[in-house]
C-alpha cells in the first residue's frame, strides 16, 4: 500500500513543510553551508556490532545548512545503519559502501534536501543523478528529495516504497519509462499503475487544475492527491467504490467534487483541509465516512449524511466553520469525538432518538449554538460536549431518558441529580442553584457561564473540579461548603469580577491556577487546614491584598507552597490568627 503519513497527527507538520516550500524564509540566501563534523554524529552500536547513525548536533540549527557525509566506519566499527528524520536544515547526504540497511522513513521530514548519493561501491543503494535513492538495480524507489521538482521512473523500478515522495511539495511532474511493466503516467504527470487501473498518486505542484480520472481506474490509493493545492475538479469515475485515506488532504483550492452512486467507503481525513469546497454531495451509497473526512472544510455550509451511514467517526466535521445546518439521519446510533468541534456557524441541530454515545467535546466551539435536545436513546455523553457554546442557553434531556435529565435552566445532570455535568455557557441565569442531591460537580461544569454572578456549593460535594468556574467573569460570590476539601487547578481561573473568598476550615489543598487571573480578587481567608499551595494559585491576583489567615506564623510557614507564579502571596499582607 503506498502511503505518506498519518495526516492528523503529522497535520502541524506538513503544514509548516509546505510553508516553507512555498515561502522561502527571510534571510534564507545567506545561510552558510556547513558539513558536519564527524564527532557531531550521532550514532549506536547495534547487537551485531555495527554502527547506526541516527542524527547529527545541530538538528535546530538554523544559522546553517548542512551537509552530511556519512563515514565508513565510526570507533572502528562499520556503519552499516541509518534512520535519519525531521532534519529542516539537511541540504545532502551522502552514504557510503558499508551500508546495508536504510531505515523506514529515513530521510522524511527533511524539507530542504536537495539530494542523495550513494558510493558506487555500496552493493546494496544506489542513486541517480536527480539525486533519488534506490535499491541496488533500480527495482525499488526508496526516497526522492524534497527539492526535486520533476522525476523519471526507469524501466527497472516495480516497487514504491512507503513514504517515498515524504516532503516533495515541489514536485511538478513524474513520468516514467514507456518500457516500465509496473507504472505509468499520463500527460499530467499522474502516476498510476500499469493499465491505469490504480491511480497512485498525483504531484502537487500539477499544473493541471482540472483531473478527468480515466474509466479505467478503479482503486484511489490513499493520499494520491495530497497537498495538490491548485486543484479545481477532480470527476470520479463510477468503477471506484472507495476513495483512501487523505485522497484529497490539502487540495485547497478544490471546489467541487461529485461522488458517484459507486463509491461506498470515504476514508479517514479524504477531504481534509479542502479549504474552498462548497458543497459535496454524498450518495445512499456510502457505508462508512472515516475519521476526519471533512476536517477543515471551512466553505462547506451544508451537508447531508445519507441514511445508509450508521457512525459518525472521530473529528469528521472539525473545523467547518460555515456549516451552518447538518442532516443526521434515524441510522446514526453514535456520534464520535470532536465530530463537530468548532462549527462556529452550527445555529441547530437534531439528535435523532437512534444515537446511543455522544463523544468528548462533540460540539466545543460551536458558537452559534442556542439549544440542544437529547432524546431519551442517549446513554453516554463524552467529556467537554458542550464546552465553548458561547450561546448555547439551554440542554434538554427527553423525560424518558434512563441516565440524564435536565432542570428548567436547562443544566445537564445525570438521572437523579447526584452529579452535575454542564451548565451551558450561554445561561441568561445569574444564580445557579445546585440541588442538595448532588455530590459530584464535573470538571469545567460551570466553563464561560459569563451571566453567574453568584453560587451555593451545597454539601456533599468535597471537590471543586479542574476548571469548575473557568472563565466565569460575572461571578462576584461564591459559597463554599465546609464538606469541600481540595480546590482543584483552574477552578476559579479568570473569574475577574470575584473580589473576596471565604475557604472554609476543611480545604486541605489549593491547586495549581486555581484563582488565577482573579484581577479583582482583594482579600482571600485561608483556613489553617491548608497544607498546601501549588504554582500559580493566585497568579496574576494584581489586586490581592490582604489574606486573613486562621493559624499563626509558624502554621503558616509550615504549608507547602509552591512560590512560582504567586507573587501575590509575597506581596499581600498576611494577617495571622483571623477567624
Amino acid at each position: 500500500m503506498f502511503m505518506l503519513r498519518n495526516v492528523w497527527w503529522w497535520d502541524w507538520w506538513d503544514t509548516y513543510r509546505e510553508f516553507l516550500a512555498d515561502n522561502p524564509q527571510e534571510g534564507e540566501m545567506v545561510l552558510a553551508e556547513e558539513t558536519v563534523a564527524p564527532e557531531d554524529i550521532w550514532w549506536r552500536e547495534k547487537d551485531d556490532g555495527k554502527i547506526e547513525v541516527w542524527g547529527y548536533e545541530g538538528i535546530h540549527d538554523s544559522k546553517n545548512v548542512k551537509r552530511l557525509k556519512i563515514p565508513e566506519t565510526i570507533d572502528g566499527k562499520q556503519v552499516a545503519n541509518i534512520d535519519i528524520q525531521g532534519y529542516e536544515y539537511l541540504l545532502s547526504v551522502e552514504i557510503p559502501g558499508s551500508v546495508s540497511s536504510i531505515g523506514y522513513g529515513a530521510f522524511c521530514g527533511c524539507p530542504r534536501l536537495e539530494k542523495i548519493t550513494v558510493d558506487k561501491s555500496n552493493p546494496v543503494y544506489e542513486t541517480d543523478d536527480a539525486g533519488v535513492l534506490y535499491n541496488k538495480g533500480k527495482s525499488i524507489l526508496i526516497h526522492c528529495p524534497a527539492e526535486v521538482k520533476e522525476i523519471r521512473i526507469p524501466d527497472s523500478v516495480r516497487m514504491i516504497k512507503e513514504h517515498a515522495f515524504y516532503d516533495c511539495y515541489k514536485l511538478e511532474k513524474i513520468t516514467v519509462d514507456k518500457s516500465n511493466t509496473a507504472y505509468e503516467t499520463d500527460d499530467a504527470g499522474v502516476l498510476y499503475n500499469k493499465g491505469k487501473t490504480t491511480l497512485i498518486y498525483c504531484p502537487p505542484r500539477c499544473k493541471e487544475t482540472c483531473i478527468k480520472i480515466p474509466d479505467s481506474v478503479s482503486i484511489i490509493e490513499n493520499y494520491a492527491f495530497f497537498g495538490c493545492k491548485s486543484l479545481t475538479s477532480v470527476n470520479i469515475p463510477e468503477r471506484i467504490t472507495h476513495i483512501g485515506d487523505s485522497a484529497f488532504c490539502g487540495c485547497e483550492s478544490l471546489l467541487q467534487i461529485d461522488i458517484p452512486e459507486s463509491i461506498t467507503h470515504i476514508g479517514y481525513d479524504a477531504f481534509y483541509s479542502c479549504k474552498s469546497l462548497l458543497q459535496i454531495e454524498i450518495p445512499e451509497s456510502v457505508t462508512h465516512i472515516g475519521n476526519g473526512a471533512f476536517c477543515g472544510c471551512e466553505s462547506l455550509s451544508s451537508i447531508n449524511i445519507p441514511s445508509s451511514v450508521s457512525h459518525i467517526g472521530d473529528y469528521v466535521f472539525r473545523g467547518c466553520e460555515s456549516l451552518s445546518s447538518i442532516n443526521i439521519p434515524s441510522s446514526v446510533s453514535h456520534i464520535g469525538d470532536e465530530a463537530f468541534y468548532g462549527c462556529e456557524s452550527l445555529s441547530s441541530i437534531n439528535i435523532p432518538s437512534s444515537v446511543s454515545h455522544i463523544g468528548d467535546h462533540v460540539f466545543r466551539g460551536c458558537e452559534s449554538l442556542s439549544s440542544i435536545n437529547i432524546p431519551s436513546s442517549v446513554s453516554s455523553i463524552g467529556d467537554g460536549a458542550f464546552s465553548w457554546c458561547h450561546k448555547l442557553e439551554k440542554i434538554k434531556v427527553d423525560e424518558r431518558n434512563p441516565v440524564y435529565e435536565s432542570d428548567d435552566a436547562g443544566v445537564l445532570y445525570n438521572k437523579g441529580k447526584t452529579t452535575l455535568i454542564c451548565c451551558p455557557a450561554g445561561t441568561k441565569e445569574t444564580s445557579i442553584r445546585i440541588p442538595s442531591s448532588v455530590n459530584v460537580i464535573q470538571g469545567y461544569a460551570f466553563f464561560d457561564c459569563k451571566s453567574l454572578t453568584s453560587v451555593k456549593i451545597p454539601n456533599g460535594i468535597t471537590c471543586i473540579a479542574a476548571g469548575t468556574f473557568d472563565n466565569c467573569t460575572s461571578l462576584t460570590n461564591i459559597e463554599i461548603s465546609d464538606s469541600v476539601s481540595s480546590i482543584e487547578w483552574n477552578a476559579f481561573f479568570c473569574c475577574e469580577s470575584l473580589t473576596s473568598v471565604d475557604i472554609p476550615e476543611s480545604i486541605t489543598h489549593i491547586g495549581y491556577g486555581a484563582f488565577y487571573g482573579c484581577e479583582s480578587l482583594s482579600s482571600i481567608n485561608v483556613p489553617s487546614s491548608v497544607s498546601s499551595i501549588e504554582w500559580n494559585a493566585l497568579g496574576s491576583c494584581i489586586s490581592l491584598k490582604d489574606i486573613y489567615y486562621a493559624g499563626s506564623r509558624e502554621q503558616w510557614d509550615a504549608i507547602k507552597i509552591n512560590m512560582d507564579g504567586n507573587d501575590a502571596l509575597g506581596s499581600a499582607t498576611i494577617h495571622y490568627g483571623s477567624k
